[in-house]
């Protein structure tokens, strides 16, 4: 068994060298490189002579590196060196009371291009069994796709338990069944889920649909459901619930029937959850109002409308253009000034503030379910039970954000009295020199996540 994992951490580091070290990024978002930037003969020995190269919550043998990818890198750059990770001290025992969670763009890669210093850390890491997840404030998709997504380009295993996207804590509802009172400001102690969860956001492919289902909600209605009802039963016609919509046959195809309804009689829904920010700002926008406001729709009928949770409050976000781009706290702003016009001019008699609840990053439902999970990651690095004492002390948050990441470790009050630890990178949203906004002051502000997770190991009693 050691031999067997002594070879699948030779192959992976034997394939990194192949494949080369990433050259610098040319973008706003990336930072010059020095000549420590890339592998050292002492990170090679070291890896070569760990004892568990294994991802967390998985038992099989790492999956094989593509040999084709857009993130291929050249040899050229090879010869850039990154200083050696610290070794853990001659009385570790493979169990670490300390925990990584990294935030991915800005602190990981670029878009869908790894930083030169984002394998060999996770390498590292898996290579000394550290527990660690990826806690992202994107998602629509399924935690499962984007574990495949991740374990391609960072050269790892990765599992679906090593990733918390934004909608991911709204699995923990559906296995409640109901909604937490906190969620639901209309129906004291919540609403049980007997009828439909609409579905807000993401690709137009039905994946957030499916990813909702994978959490248990039983009937999970989309955007494009109520599009398709409201429009010819065949060709690409608009729909008459969005008429600057057509329906496509790809639409179509993943679109689900609904239940006719009589005339002003709308669809009853237990909950909106809004997953990922939505492709069709003005279609989604106009469901939401009809549902939310049924005199819209010709019912006066004075039913509490459906509580309204959102994944994500990011105003904007970074991608490959050189502005950040609207984000899915861009769109919530967008949908309260429209209700709230049209509150006013349709029924003043009600209250024109849209309520509604918001997770992901830096809300404390995020953390303390990323917490949860790296727990159990703990546990399962040691091979222990679940119910065995928790060893778990310290959570190290990686982040370039600190509005969302570092703002986010600072307010976390843990229930298991866990210390996180906030460490912000200047690769990505962070840039040197800027100010810190109230609560997003990090622990320690370093050059990239190797610097980042150098000082936390140090810090944790490892040697150079």
């Amino acid at each position: 068994m050691m031999t067997a994992t002594v070879l699948h951490c030779k192959t992976a580091v034997l394939q990194i060298l192949r494949r080369g070290i990433q050259p610098a990024i040319h973008s706003a978002r990336s930072v010059p490189l020095t000549s420590r930037d890339a592998l050292t003969p002492h990170f090679f020995q070291r890896a070569l002579a760990c004892h568990s190269l294994r991802s967390q919550f998985h038992t099989g043998p790492p999956r094989a590196l593509s040999k084709t990818t857009t993130t291929d890198l050249p040899s050229s750059t090879a010869a850039e060196q990154l200083p050696p990770l610290p070794s853990p001290p001659s009385s570790w025992s493979g169990t670490s009371p300390f925990a990584f969670a990294f935030d991915i763009d800005g602190v990981l890669c670029h878009s869908k291009t790894p930083y030169p210093s984002a394998k060999p850390t996770l390498h590292q890491l898996q290579c000394s069994s550290v527990p660690f997840l990826f806690l992202t404030n994107s998602g629509g998709e399924t935690e499962q796709a984007r574990a495949t997504t991740l374990s391609e380009r960072f050269g790892l295993t990765i599992n679906d338990t090593n990733i918390v996207q934004s909608h991911t804590p709204f699995q923990r509802i559906a296995s409640e069944g109901k909604l937490p009172p906190a969620y639901d400001p209309y129906v004291p102690g919540g609403r049980k889920f007997a009828n439909s969860v609409l579905v807000v956001g993401g690709p137009t492919d039905g994946s957030c649909r499916l990813a909702a289902q994978q959490y248990g909600f039983k009937n999970v209605v989309l955007v494009e459901d109520f599009l398709v009802k409201y429009s010819a039963a065949v060709g690409n016609n608009p729909s008459t619930l969005w008429p600057y919509r057509s329906v496509s046959k790809n639409i179509r195809k993943f679109a689900k029937p609904l239940p006719c309804l009589r005339s002003g009689e709308v669809m009853p829904i237990d909950a909106i959850f809004i997953f990922n920010d939505p492709r069709d700002w003005g279609l989604s926008i106009q469901l939401l109002l009809d549902i939310m406001i049924p005199a819209l729709e010709g019912n006066t009928a004075e039913k509490p409308p459906p509580p309204l949770i959102f994944s994500n409050p990011d105003l904007l976000y970074a991608t490959s253009h050189p502005a950040p781009r609207l984000g899915q706290g861009a769109f919530r702003a967008a949908l309260e000034g429209t209700y709230r016009r049209v509150v006013e001019a349709t029924r003043p008699e009600l209250d024109p503030q849209m309520k509604y609840a918001c997770i992901g990053k830096p809300f404390q439902e995020t953390y303390e379910y990323a917490e949860d999970l790296l727990v159990k990651l703990a546990k399962l690095a040691k091979k222990e039970p679940v119910g065995a004492e928790d060893q778990l002390k310290r959570v190290y948050m990686i982040g370039d954000n600190p509005l969302s990441d570092i703002q986010g470790a600072n307010m976390f009050k843990s229930p298991r009295g866990v210390e996180w630890v906030s460490v912000l990178v200047e690769t990505g949203v962070y840039k040197p020199g800027q100010s810190f906004p109230p609560g997003g002051e990090p622990k320690i502000v370093v050059k990239d996540v190797w610097s980042a997770v150098q000082w936390a190991l140090e810090k944790e009693g490892w040697q150079k």
